[in-house]
């Protein structure tokens, strides 16, 4: 996250029909769209990323002598995929709020 994040937020992929990125909808609408939701999605990754490797390094501290530490890094990577999945839910709303069904940005007021 932190990586993709920093990633994306500075450079988004080129190509917003391949394979990597974040690609939604909205996001692929335009070259703007794409940009600005790049944009959005690493910062908001980035952000959470870091919040989450401190977590995550402080949890596992604190249950590295438990006898199901295994069972809890599982919990915890399962944990961290939903985070990451929804950082979707905000960056979706900016976008609709940014822009147009069709791409435009929408006018302020």
């Amino acid at each position: 996250m932190i990586v993709l994040g920093k990633r994306w937020e500075k450079k988004p992929p080129a190509d917003r029909n391949g394979l990597s990125g974040y690609r939604s909808t909205m996001s692929r609408l335009n070259q703007d769209t794409w940009s600005y939701a790049h944009k959005l999605w690493g910062k908001i990754n980035f952000t959470t990323g870091i919040a989450l490797a401190v977590l995550s390094f402080a949890f596992i501290v604190y249950i590295k002598d438990w006898s199901d530490f295994e069972t809890w890094i599982v919990y915890l990577v399962f944990i961290q995929i939903a985070i990451m999945a929804l950082t979707i839910i905000p960056t979706e709303i900016k976008l609709n709020k940014t822009f147009t069904k069709k791409g435009g940005r929408k006018q302020n007021g």
